[in-house]
């Protein structure tokens, strides 16, 4: 049994799937097998076609991160931080924020706050970003920020921006 796949023109979308089976194809042989074949094929063909998107996109998508007004982080669902762009890292006044968790950087109060908060957000609100502000309390003066929260459960971990409302207070 082999499935080749083959297109006439590289440069287009459509493409046909061959599936060769040697020997009779008896009614015990599932078509479901087939069609999850080609399912697959399908699959990896359109993810191929999203990682040359990204490749392409890739240098106007980094300046997009590392310029945006706000703090955007990854954090793992126990809340280490696993990406932080240059806001984040001004905000926090930490350029070796990366592997710690963010709760580090608040008031105790708040960190206990904030771990009960994710702990949360992970179990209930997976669609929907929830609001947290909080007081740092490793940095220099005082520090209020400002986050929005989003669990993810593909990288089973969060999506956070950080805004510094300390003037706004």
């Amino acid at each position: 049994t082999s499935l080749t796949v083959t297109s006439t023109n590289p440069q287009s979308k459509d493409f046909l799937v061959i599936f060769d089976h040697t020997g009779p194809v008896s009614k015990a042989f599932p078509r479901a097998l087939i069609i999850s074949y080609i399912l697959h094929v399908y699959s990896a063909y359109r993810a191929a076609e999203l990682f040359d998107v990204v490749k392409e996109q890739g240098p106007a998508l980094e300046t997009l991160y590392h310029n945006s007004v706000l703090g955007l982080l990854t954090l793992s669902e126990n809340g280490t931080i696993r990406t932080a762009n240059k806001v984040a890292l001004h905000v926090f006044a930490d350029d070796g924020m990366i592997g710690k968790r963010l709760n580090e950087f608040m008031t105790p109060a708040e960190s206990r706050r904030f771990d009960d908060l994710l702990a949360s957000v992970a179990s209930a609100s997976r669609n929907r970003f929830v609001r947290f502000a909080a007081q740092l309390g490793q940095t220099n003066g005082r520090v209020s920020v400002e986050f929005a929260i989003q669990f993810d459960t593909g990288s089973r971990g969060f999506y956070a921006t950080a805004h510094d409302s300390t003037a706004r207070e």
